[in-house]
Formats: structure tokens, sequence, C-alpha cells
């Protein structure tokens, strides 16, 4: 296919194969742009469900404009086959980055993974479920801009398309409990898998020990134990990223997972708020925080101004400070 021309497409070179098709870097010749086209192989157009999912996924992308979230250009039928072109991304994936480097340090792998949260929040605005989020999945362009990709089983909410809420499906070392048991899923099981994500960025290997384990003991993993925080296998990674990182898989049933502020606001998962009332004015208490800080510090000070009145030294006793 190297070579030909494809509407006003013309292939180039052989970008991968997937379980649906073949993706080429191709031209757009009207536009001189370079775009990724991928096409249905002939295995998969002979089963009615993959060329609905393949369509699924193109109206599911096109419905998203986002500048974290790959964008769709067009969708064609080329001698039979079912053709998406979509944007060309020129970078590598998550996965990729981390088989050549390793464990990211927090300060390079946060502004990586608050851009996959903020392309994943779209689509969950939308009131899409990516169902599939992983490394691989999200690609890293050479100007630093992460792109969600492959939305092939993703699924809106309320609609039955190809692959129903109640199917297994995803890929194993990164679906949620809920996931892996085939029960209805939501934007909470997007939030597991991210959590995943994070914490093999962060430590450098998944959780629960995967590599070299059969399928079913991860899978049973998921469901019924609670990962080691990734500083058992990375150390210096900051209290809070730990706790955010372990936020999403430590709680395996979904009612109790706490969902990451920046997948809210999400018509499934609202975002808690609190009463204006209980929000205090930082520039209310530090006046008087300071001015109670210049009173003790002061030589003029009384005891019982110094210490707490259980602390006090007595009359006539010696108290030395520091």
């Amino acid at each position: 296919m190297i070579g030909e021309l494809i509407d006003h497409y013309r292939v180039l070179e052989l970008v991968g194969r997937g379980a649906m098709g073949v993706v080429y870097k191709a031209l757009d010749v009207n536009l001189d742009r370079a775009v990724a086209i991928k096409v249905m192989s002939a295995e998969a157009r002979t089963d009615p469900n993959f060329v609905e999912r393949f369509r699924q996924e193109a109206r599911v992308q096109a419905a998203l404009n986002h500048p974290n979230v790959a964008l769709l250009f067009d969708y064609l039928i080329h001698d039979g086959a079912p053709v998406a072109v979509m944007e060309f991304i020129d970078g590598e994936s998550l996965e990729q980055l981390i088989r050549r480097r390793g464990a990211i340090p927090a300060h390079e792998a946060m502004p990586i993974f608050k851009q996959a949260l903020l392309g994943v929040a779209a689509a969950h605005r939308a009131g899409i479920v990516h169902r599939d989020l992983k490394p691989a999945n999200l690609m890293l362009t050479k100007d630093a801009i992460v792109k969600v990709m492959d939305f092939g089983i993703a699924k809106r909410q309320g609609v039955t398309g190809a692959t129903k809420a109640s199917t297994s499906i995803g890929s194993p070392l990164y679906m949620a409990p809920e996931q892996i048991l085939g029960r209805p899923v939501d934007c909470r099981t997007d939030i597991y898998a991210l959590g995943i994500t994070l914490y093999e960025l962060l430590a450098g290997q998944r959780p629960f020990n995967s590599r070299g384990k059969a399928e079913y003991l991860v899978l049973d993993a998921h469901v019924n134990q609670l990962p080691e925080p990734p500083t058992v296998y990375r150390y210096g990674i900051p209290r809070p990223i730990v706790d955010a990182v372990m936020r999403s898989p430590r709680t395996p049933t979904r009612a109790s997972r706490a969902p990451m502020t920046s997948c809210a606001p999400c018509p499934m998962y609202p975002r808690p708020t609190r009463p204006h009332h209980a929000r205090v004015h930082p520039t209310r208490w530090r006046p008087r925080l300071r001015r109670r800080c210049r009173e003790i510090r002061s030589p003029r000070a009384s005891p019982a101004a110094r210490w707490p009145s259980s602390t006090a030294p007595r009359r006539g006793t010696r108290h030395t400070t520091r």
C-alpha cells in the first residue's frame, strides 16, 4: 500500500499494526500536511462487530476537540475498507518513554500526567469513558504535549454499542476491578487506570509486581489486593504525590474510590464542594499569626505568653531554652 493514493492522502510509510487495522503515515496532498491513516484489516472487516467498533471509535474521537486528545480529520471507505484519518503525532508513547528511561522523576512526570488528566477530563465531560487507558495509548510529542489516543473500546454513557457495559474488555494490567468483573463502568474506571499509569511513571514498573506473573494472578490482585506504594521501588517521591497515586488503586470498590481533581467535574462523578462559610481566607489569620509570633519572641513577654499554661515554668525554678 506504500505509495498508493487513498482519496487525497498519499501513503508514505508503515507506522504500526493493531488488533483491528494498520496505521500508516500519509501526506494530505491538498493541504500538504502529514496525517496518520488507520485502515481496517481484511480479517477484521469480516466481523460486523469490529466494523461497528471501528466506526464508533471514529465518532467518539470526532466528538472531542481538545489539545490533549488526538484529532480526527476524516472518515471514509476505500475499496470496502473503513479508513480513519487522524492527526499525525511525531513523538513516542509513555510506554516507550518508561522503557527508555525507567522511572521518571516526579518533577518531570507530574506535568506530563497533568496533560493526560486534562485530555481524559474532556472526554468525561462529553460522557465518554475511554476504558483502555495505559501508557501505550498516551503519546508525548517532541514539543512535550501529551495526546490521548485509541478510543477503540470507548463507551458513551447511556448508549449500547458494539461492546456492552457488562463485557470484560480492556488491557488486563490496567483494568479496574469492576471492569475485570464485567460490571458497569463509568469515569471512575478511567481514574483507576490513570492511577496505575502514574504509578508506573514514578516507579518504573506496574504495581502488584506484574512482571512474569500469569494474567489471572494479576487480575486477582487488582480485585482483591492492595498495591505497595511506589516508594518501595523508587526513593524520593514526595508524600503528597504518593498519596494521590495510592488514592485510586487503594480502594477496589468504585463507591469509595476518590476522584482525581483534574477529572472533575464529571456528570457521572461530580466534584465534592464545601459551603462558603467553611472556606478560610488566608489574609484573615496570617496577620494575627505574625503578631502572636512577635509577642512570643519578645524579651518582655511574660512566661504565660511564652509557653502554654501546662508547660509554663513554675516560679522559683530555672527553665533553659535553646
